[in-house]
């Protein structure tokens, strides 16, 4: 059977092993599956270097400079609520004014989103945050039915979707696998032709 590796399980495996380690030592642990792997970081720019004893930050997209939600939902343009959520909660932790900044946001801070924002109301704003949960963009937050962006969520809003390095903001799903074909016996049907 021909699977095809999900780089988004591949990228939460790195996270889930790595994360509980300081951003020092997790940048050796990286460098060195980078050298048994035989391919090359690319270093950021002497500009955005992160010293090792700060903890590390997403890089700064174009879209920072925006102060208000709505700039900067614009700027990334989200495809889904999905997409959206998770542009929410980024907003929220790395780009709001730092006396409105947020670890985590609620289904009411979704809500609020919608309105500044200019986007679709939700029936239910948990909805759409769960489902970036079980897509691998938020984690749960440290209180109940609270939610916190993650590594994979920040690569998301600050590389991929529009005015990071990324481009147009397409997110390709992992490929399907395909269905087995069902193979049928020659005798069946010599079978049937014989009882009649």
């Amino acid at each position: 059977m021909n699977t095809q590796p999900d780089e988004l399980e591949a990228v939460r495996s790195v996270v889930a092993a790595t994360k509980l380690f300081k951003p020092e030592d997790q940048m050796r642990i990286l460098r060195f599956a980078a050298e048994i792997l035989d391919v090359k970081l690319i270093a950021r720019p002497a500009t955005e270097a992160v010293s090792s004893a700060q903890p590390a930050v997403p890089p700064k997209s174009p879209a920072s400079a925006a102060v208000d939600l709505r700039s900067f939902i614009q700027a990334k343009n989200p495809h889904s609520d999905v997409q959206f959520s998770a542009a929410v909660a980024y907003y929220f932790r790395f780009e709001a004014p730092p006396d409105s900044r947020k670890e985590y946001i609620t289904a009411s801070d979704l809500e609020k989103a919608t309105r500044h924002a200019n986007w679709r109301r939700f029936q239910n704003p948990k909805v759409p945050l769960n489902n970036a949960r079980q897509q691998g963009y938020l984690d749960t937050g440290p209180e109940k039915a609270t939610f916190t962006i993650n590594s994979v969520g920040e690569n998301l809003i600050a590389m991929i979707l529009p005015d990071g390095n990324g481009g147009n903001g397409q997110v390709h799903a992992a490929p399907s696998r395909p269905k087995p074909k069902i193979k049928r016996s020659p005798d069946r049907g010599r079978a049937s032709k014989r009882k009649a």
